[in-house]
């Protein structure tokens, strides 16, 4: 059970940097804005869960409410300069910055899947 964790918080953390990385050009064009706007949110929740690949299909409502929650977080907590600053740090970095703060998203994601899993009876 534990393995299985350690393999979806790996998974997750990997689709979060992707789906940032992903956006960097729409990020950075509008840069001098510090707060993130709804179509920001809305492309960054959907690259998530594109990028979240098997979960987003096995578990597509966990997926998409794990998605939101990291944006919301990371959104709370960075604004656009200082999370174009973070993409040019390290993965390790990176992820040493994002993971306390989705820490929760991570948790609740788990939950959600069991939960799903239960639900569709495997």
């Amino acid at each position: 059970m534990k393995a299985n964790y350690l393999i979806i918080l790996l998974i997750c953390i990997v689709s979060v940097c992707g789906s940032y990385f992903g956006l960097k050009s729409l990020i950075q064009s509008q840069q001098e804005r510090k707060n993130w706007s709804a179509e920001e949110r809305s492309m960054m929740v959907k690259k998530c869960i594109e990028e979240s690949r098997t979960n987003a299909l096995q578990y597509p409502k966990a997926t998409q409410t794990y998605c939101e929650c990291a944006h919301d977080k990371l959104a709370a907590k960075l604004s656009k300069p200082e999370y174009m600053k973070l993409l040019k740090k390290s993965r390790d970095e990176i992820i040493n910055t994002t993971v306390p703060l989705i820490q929760d998203c991570l948790t609740n994601y788990n939950k959600d899947m069991q939960e799903e899993m239960r639900a569709a009876g495997t």
